[in-house]
């Protein structure tokens, strides 16, 4: 079987949670199957991933001359890349989306596949920002929610209905995703999984390193945990809380 894995993330968040997720669990699935992961960036280059094949794709933005004067929220809604030609060229037998924002880009890639006939599936990377009617971004004016109707909402409505699976990241994201309108059957719970690399002790010198790029306490001689919250940082983290 030969799977595409599409990381449709802004070229600028490579570096996200989605994307490393959707990089780790490929390079994993590679021992299964052909796999190869395309993603948006700033620059085309192939390259591997473990086993897995690495295409990122550059990609353009009809906004990009608004960088400076208008927020991120807005221009990363119409980076595209050339995904969609990838599967209407290649032999793939599956396609596999994560994250949904550009969703006019993930709504492009959703009909190359309905076009070719090729089954698709999603890990619901973003579901929650994207599904929070503009909340989640403090949209509040009403150009702002009309346009993340037809940006979004009226997009992702489309990528769902035409998925053969939706795959949560968690059981508790069934009643979110049951609201737009997915049937239970078409649900599965796969989780992004956690690398053991993570596991493994670090280095003493490891330790100091960071402590002292950060202005930390030294720690590597004390018996006291050490923990870090691992992610970007917007309010839609919920920073709030934590």
């Amino acid at each position: 079987m030969k799977v595409l894995a599409a990381v449709i993330v802004p070229p600028h968040l490579s570096a996200s949670g989605a994307a490393n997720a959707a990089k780790h669990l490929s390079a994993s699935l590679a021992n299964y199957c052909d796999i190869d992961i395309a993603i948006l960036s700033l620059q085309e280059v192939a390259s591997n991933f473990g086993k897995a094949r690495l295409l990122a794709r550059k990609s353009s933005n009809i906004l990009s001359f608004t960088k400076g004067f208008l927020p991120n929220k807005f221009r990363t809604l119409f980076y595209r890349a050339d995904i969609p030609t990838l599967i209407k060229n290649g032999s793939y037998d599956l396609v596999h989306l994560h994250n949904v924002i550009p969703a006019l880009e993930t709504k492009r890639v959703a009909r190359a596949c309905v076009k070719k006939g090729i089954p698709y599936v999603i890990s619901t990377h973003g579901f929650f920002e994207a599904t929070s009617s503009g909340n989640a971004y403090s949209l509040k004016y009403i150009h702002e929610k009309l346009a993340w109707k037809f940006l979004l909402e009226k997009p992702i409505n489309y990528i769902v209905e035409y998925a053969d699976k939706i795959f949560a990241l968690s059981p508790f994201e069934y009643p979110l995703l049951k609201q737009l309108g997915i049937e239970s059957e078409r649900i599965e719970v796969v989780t992004n999984g956690v690398s053991q690399e993570f596991f493994a002790p670090r280095e003493l010198k490891e330790i100091d390193l960071v402590t002292e790029r950060l202005n930390l306490p030294k720690l590597s001689d004390q018996e006291i945990p050490v923990g870090i919250f691992w992610a970007i940082i917007p309010k839609t983290k919920g920073l709030k809380f934590f």
